[in-house]
C-alpha cells in the first residue's frame, strides 16, 4: 500500500490525482485523511499511526510538507512502525522547520511547524528507514536559509519549475516518485 499524508491546510481531494496516478501504474495508494490538518502534530501523528499499524503488510509512504514532519513525529514516538514501512518519499518538507508559520500561528499545526517548536526539535536525528528520497520544488532551493529543505546522507531531487504545492501535480515528480516506489530502493 501507498499511503499519501497531507500537508497544512491541505484537504485530501488535493492529492486525488497523485492518488490516481499511483492507482494507473499498478499500485494501491490510499489517503490519510486529516481533514484541513490543522490539529497538532501529536494528534496527527496518531491518526497516521493507527492507519499504519492496521495495514497488513509494508508500505510505501509520500509525505507532502507537514506529513513529513509527521511521519518523524509518528517513528519517534513508534519506533515499532518502522517494520510497516518500506519507503519514504518526502516532498517539499521543512525538515528543519519553517518561520512562515509565524503567519498561522491560530493553529496548532502552525506552532509545531516553527524551527524553535518542542514538538520539531530532535526530529530531524529520528532514525528512518533506509530507503528515502526527498523531492524539493525549484522555489524552495531559492528561499533562503537554502539547506533547511535538505536532508544529509540521502537522495534529493529537485524538480524544476514546481512550487511547494504545485510538485504533487509536476508530471516529472510524478514520474520520478512512481519509479522510486516501483524500484525499491533510492535509485532510480
Amino acid at each position: 500500500m501507498v499511503f499519501i499524508i497531507a500537508g497544512f491546510t491541505i484537504r485530501r481531494e488535493f492529492y486525488y490525482s497523485l492518488r490516481n496516478k499511483i492507482k494507473k501504474a499498478g499500485l494501491n495508494a490510499e489517503i490519510i485523511d486529516l481533514g484541513w490538518n490543522v490539529q497538532s502534530i501529536e494528534a496527527s501523528s496518531e491518526k497516521v499511526f493507527q492507519r499504519i499499524k492496521k495495514s497488513s503488510s509494508k508500505n510505501d509512504i509520500i509525505a507532502h510538507s507537514l506529513g513529513g514532519i509527521i511521519i518523524r513525529h509518528v517513528i519517534k514516538h513508534h519506533p515499532e512502525i518502522k517494520d510497516k514501512i518500506k519507503s519514504i518519499a518526502f516532498v517539499s518538507v521543512p525538515h528543519r522547520g519553517s518561520w512562515s508559520a509565524l503567519f498561522a500561528l491560530i493553529f496548532p499545526a502552525a506552532r509545531d511547524m516553527l524551527p524553535i517548536s518542542k514538538n520539531l526539535r530532535g526530529l530531524s536525528r529520528v532514525l528512518l528507514p533506509g530507503t528515502i528520497v526527498n523531492f524539493i520544488p525549484e522555489i524552495e532551493t531559492k528561499i533562503w536559509p537554502r539547506k533547511g529543505e535538505i536532508m544529509k546522507n540521502r537522495k534529493n531531487v529537485v524538480i524544476l519549475k514546481t512550487n511547494h504545492d504545485s510538485i504533487i501535480k509536476s508530471r516529472d515528480f510524478v514520474t520520478k516518485l512512481i519509479a522510486f516506489i516501483k524500484s525499491k530502493s533510492n535509485r532510480f
